[in-house]
């Protein structure tokens, strides 16, 4: 009800479109209500503001906490300022990304969940950009390319059958956009980018790329792995991170 009035007044004023208004723009937006489900804190309880039993300060505040100490055990040589603003970045995205996941599902509240390396998360999409990112940085051959070049790029040299799917993926960037806009169902976008990002390191743990005879075409592959998790991670809300 709530939101069917807003969109009402909106209407009215001629803000979004609406079938009262005939000479209205064809650009005009359109305003939908993307509902979500139930979200529950530790023991399955509806976390609910109003009662004064959570607040969303609160959730971010033990995002960033459970972060930090996962950080801590990973990390022995960060400065204490480093891992303090790495660890706000990873439990923020952590509880970002956990929702757009969901969808309209409803889930509970799980940092062990929301902050696994190997997981479906966030925190999961930075440690691959990162692996990539510094593949790419240690080359001998980065100073040929950069995303202006890639972008240039007609074709890729295809090695194996796992290069092939990666870039088989990779190519469906376009279309996990439009879907995602159609059924105004961000989840759809996460599950692209974590696929594409499983795929990813499938082709790391298989695939010599420093060093090898294929290195060259290799790389062209990482930077557009970089290019489109960057992208698509943008468009979710998720910062890129480049060492992890």
């Amino acid at each position: 009800l709530h939101f069917q009035q807003i969109f009402s007044i909106a209407s009215l004023a001629g803000w979004v479109k609406s079938p009262a208004i005939t000479n209205q723009q064809k650009n005009s937006p359109i305003l939908s209500h993307v509902s979500h489900g139930v979200i529950c804190g530790y023991g399955g309880k509806k976390l609910s503001s109003r009662n004064g039993e959570s607040s969303f300060e609160k959730l971010l505040d033990s995002a960033v906490k459970n972060a930090s100490f996962v950080l801590s055990k990973k990390h022995s040589t960060v400065s204490e300022n480093c891992e303090k603003n790495l660890a706000e970045v990873i439990g923020i995205d952590g509880i970002r990304f956990y929702d757009l996941c969901a969808g309209n599902r409803s889930y509970t509240i799980d940092y062990s969940n929301m902050l696994n390396f190997k997981g479906n998360t966030s925190v999961y999409l930075q440690y691959t950009y990162s692996r990539f990112y510094s593949i790419c940085d240690s080359s001998s051959l980065k100073h040929q390319f950069d995303w202006d070049h890639l972008c240039q790029l007609q074709s890729f040299n295809v090695n194996s059958d796992v290069e092939r799917d990666l870039l088989f993926h990779l190519s469906r960037f376009d279309e996990a956009i439009t879907i995602t806009t159609e059924a105004l169902a961000p989840n759809l976008l996460c599950e692209y980018v974590i696929d594409i990002a499983r795929r990813a390191n499938v082709f790391y743990e298989t695939s010599r790329i420093l060093g090898s005879k294929e290195e060259e075409s290799r790389l062209q592959i990482c930077y557009a792995i970089l290019q489109i998790m960057e992208c698509t991670m943008h468009l979710l809300g998720i910062k890129v991170v480049k060492r992890l």
